[in-house]
């Protein structure tokens, strides 16, 4: 069993392959993960994956982009994973992450993650109380 199985296996997370269509708490997303370790390391990967199984509205939401694009929020916003971990959780929570995919989908200009990631950090912006924002105001 690899580290990356092991660290999903914590959070019950099951990585399919390709070809297999995904359910909650399922994930393609392999690579993604491993390479997040290989440069910020396990506990980074952990935060960012519970950060969107928080919700049970948000199991389903294990795409690539999706947790590129959070773990570039937790990096760009050091801060909330500090200081601010259970706010961070509980706004993420409170949004619904299978529509900032679609917003995201519907444009061409930039990256599906880069669109992911503006969405996520205006939804943040509206979600957190002043005090909670921190860095974004």
């Amino acid at each position: 069993m690899s580290k990356i199985d092991r660290l999903c296996d914590q959070l019950g997370i099951k990585i399919v392959p390709y070809r297999k269509r995904r359910r909650p708490r399922q994930t393609h997303a392999r690579q993604v993960m491993r390479r997040i370790v290989l440069k910020h390391g396990d506990g980074h990967l952990l935060f960012v994956l519970k950060a969107i199984l928080w919700s049970r509205n948000n199991t389903a939401e294990l795409w690539s982009e999706t947790i590129l694009a959070v773990s570039d929020i937790v990096l760009d916003f050091p801060e909330w994973a500090d200081a601010r971990a259970g706010e961070f959780m509980n706004a993420i929570a409170a949004i619904e992450l299978a529509e900032i995919r679609r917003q995201a989908m519907t444009g061409r200009r930039f990256s599906k993650r880069s669109r992911i990631y503006i969405l996520l950090v205006m939804a943040l912006r509206d979600a957190l109380t002043p005090e909670q924002q921190g860095s974004l105001l």
